[in-house]
């Protein structure tokens, strides 16, 4: 008997040591920027790779053969179909390895670099390849591992979209005590702006820096032209209910997920006026076709981050009754980047509205908003 348990022992510890010995490479997150005759693509890896990247023509392509990889980094594809690439895409090779191939639209050189910080008492590797356009006939390829550069670790940052709702001539929410909606966003933007900044983890992009107005269509096309990694739009709400108060976050859904998230949406989707005239012109019907376009994995991560945001919210917030709600904000639309609506509180009640013009109130808000960042980054975003 104590010989066939010690057998079994054994067994089991060969079994756990092979799992650890093979355990596969994972990657986590990737990003693609495209620039006209340029690009740079970056793979997130959960431990040191072994990989070999190699060019080949009719059509012309770059591939990547990874040994005993897996991808699980969302968006399995991209359709690029501008500047150098066409598409990104991927297979399994022999089982345990994995083929990633950049179709292109001309034939490149290019450049590697292997990048190696700790993260979460491990070294993480992002392996970044730029491509250049080059004349067909040479096939130079340098692959190189030197210590990142300045700007390259500056062109690594995920970048992040900061939309202060409202603006010029849509002032948005009035508060009792005078507070208009779109003085307060800027004034939470630009201290979430400076807090991500002094991290010196990303780079930041503002939807509009002053008091201005700025259409809703726009605040998602400069977020898409920007290539952004994530999308925050900063609000704060009113109700005919005085004594209501909270914080709330929402994602995107064609289908609201109670009648207030479906009233206030339809409310911040309104047009934009000076005087009888309309600053926009989008219909619900372009919207409903927005909605539809938005990707899966999109709204997955959209949907992951706003419960990392409750998660650091609920411990200097009140909020409401289950806070991550969902509803077809028009922008919230953008079909490549997480995006949520931060309803930061209610200035229809007193209390709430004094809350949210303190000092100190701001800074503990941005705080939690900022550790939210944090955690989604290092699940799925690129530095």
């Amino acid at each position: 008997m104590i010989k066939r348990l010690l057998n079994i022992y054994i067994f089991l510890l060969v079994i756990s040591v092979s799992n650890i010995v093979f355990a596969a490479t994972v990657i986590n997150a990737f990003k693609l920027s495209v620039q006209g005759s340029s690009a740079d693509f970056t793979l997130n890896f959960s431990n040191q790779p072994d990989y070999k990247i190699f060019l080949l023509d009719g059509p012309d392509r770059l591939v990547i053969d990874l040994k005993n990889t897996k991808w699980q980094a969302p968006h399995s594809n991209i359709a690029q179909n501008n500047g150098l690439v066409k598409q990104v895409r991927h297979a399994k090779k022999n089982n345990d390895n994995l083929r990633v191939v950049i179709d292109l639209t001309q034939s490149v050189k290019i450049q590697s670099h292997l990048v190696s910080k700790p993260g979460n008492n491990r070294q993480n590797y992002k392996l970044v390849i730029t491509m250049s356009a080059k004349h067909p006939q040479t096939t130079q390829i340098e692959n190189t591992n030197p210590i990142p550069t300045p700007a390259l670790r500056e062109k690594l940052k995920p970048l992040i979209i900061i939309d202060a709702g409202h603006g010029g001539n849509d002032p948005g929410t009035m508060g009792k005590r005078g507070t208009k909606e779109k003085n307060l966003t800027l004034e939470y933007a630009i201290a979430l702006k400076t807090a991500l900044l002094s991290t010196n983890h990303y780079k930041v992009y503002m939807t509009r820096n002053h008091d201005h107005y700025v259409a809703l269509k726009q605040r998602v096309r400069s977020a898409e032209n920007k290539h952004g990694d994530l999308f925050i739009s900063l609000h704060a709400d009113s109700h005919r209910n005085q004594n209501i108060k909270g914080l709330s976050i929402y994602t995107l859904s064609d289908k609201a997920s109670d009648k207030e998230s479906e009233e206030l949406a339809q409310k911040e989707n309104r047009p934009g006026k000076i005087g009888n005239i309309l600053l926009e012109d989008e219909n619900d019907d372009v919207t409903n076709l927005l909605i539809d376009l938005v990707q899966r994995d999109t709204k997955n991560r959209s949907a992951s981050f706003a419960e990392l945001l409750v998660q650091e919210l609920r411990h200097n917030n009140k909020m409401l009754f289950k806070p991550h709600r969902f509803a077809g904000f028009r922008v919230l639309t953008g079909p490549d980047i997480p995006s949520v609506l931060i309803e930061m509180g209610y200035l229809s009640n007193s209390q709430e509205e004094k809350m949210l013009n303190s000092v100190t109130h701001k800074k503990e808000l941005v705080s939690s908003i900022v550790k939210a960042i944090d955690k989604y980054s290092e699940k799925y975003m690129v530095e």
